[in-house]
């Protein structure tokens, strides 16, 4: 559930609502707040889900940007 602020609005953006989409949640919304759906609880959920949308969320710099 994204109810934090910075969350929140980070979800509301259309690219990143793709990016979660394409981790394979399912995505509703709900008096103003986002829920995700990670759906099938055989599936290894954190390898197939979390760590791609951790990663999609934090890109990682390059070492230009640390300078």
């Amino acid at each position: 559930m994204f109810n934090d602020g910075a969350e929140q609005y980070w979800i509301e953006e259309e690219a990143n609502l793709r990016l979660v989409a394409e981790c394979c949640f399912r995505i509703y919304k709900a008096d103003d707040m986002y829920f995700l759906d990670a759906g099938d609880p055989d599936d290894d959920i954190f390898e197939s889900r979390w760590i791609p949308l951790y990663n999609a969320r934090n890109p990682k710099m390059d070492d230009s940007e640390t300078a």
